[in-house]
């Protein structure tokens, strides 16, 4: 009786997998370019905790190639050692907004960033695109990011517009 429930279940789960589309690969669409970076805002506030130097600013990522235009985001950045140290292994995280195009077709989406930067001043990190509004409503899809950190660098990745 049990192996029949199992099997029973199985056969339901599988049925349910097939009914449900999946995204095909095609429906992304890949896209490059570069940034550069810029604080906005003036000196931001700093705080040091457990030697660890906390910083909260705005970072612009003005984007150009297939995006166009700037991403803005409210970025916490905790970075290991005395606020001095610069460059020194830290990680960020955020929320911005970006107003420009995706190859031409004007729009804005929301995401949230995450990037790390090392010793050496080298940066990488991602972008998670959500809530496309305007042409570019229902757009989502990751950037990556890599490059120096505070100066800019290339971006990649792969978007798409929800069905």
């Amino acid at each position: 009786m049990r192996l029949s429930t199992c099997r029973l279940a199985a056969l339901v789960v599988c049925t349910l997998l097939l009914a449900v589309p999946a995204a095909d690969a095609k429906d992304f669409q890949a896209v490059t370019g570069t940034y550069t970076l810029q604080v906005l805002g003036g000196s931001p506030p700093v705080q040091v905790s457990k030697n660890v130097c906390i910083i909260e600013f705005v970072v612009r990522f003005l984007l150009s190639g297939d995006l166009v235009g700037p991403f803005d985001a409210t970025v916490t950045m905790n970075q290991k050692g005395l606020c001095t140290d610069w460059p020194a292994p830290a990680n960020l995280r955020g929320k911005g907004s970006f107003i420009g195009t995706l190859e031409t077709v004007p729009g804005t989406f929301e995401g949230e960033m995450v990037a790390w930067h090392e010793q050496d001043g080298t940066a990488h990190g991602r972008i998670v695109i959500q809530h496309g509004a305007g042409d570019l409503t229902g757009l989502h899809g990751v950037l990556r990011v890599a490059g120096l950190a505070g100066i800019g660098g290339t971006y990649s990745g792969e978007v798409q517009f929800a069905p």
